[in-house]
């Protein structure tokens, strides 16, 4: 048994039916190139926000 199936599948979801623009800015602090995937309710799994790895990092340890 998966201990989170809906991020899975919201993950597995974006991948598949979204790509991140070449040369996108991270959509937080606008200064680095996105790199990830960042999803804030896993029940749209095709709203992503597009972030760096560093606010990206700063979100999902805030969260943890």
């Amino acid at each position: 048994m998966e201990r989170y199936p809906n991020k899975i599948k919201a993950r597995n979801k974006a991948n598949y039916y979204i790509k991140i623009p070449k040369g996108q800015m991270c959509e937080r602090c606008k200064k680095r190139l996105a790199k990830q995937k960042h999803h804030e309710d896993y029940s749209k799994p095709l709203k992503v926000e597009f972030l760096c790895n560093q606010c990206h990092d700063k979100i999902e340890k805030a969260v943890s």
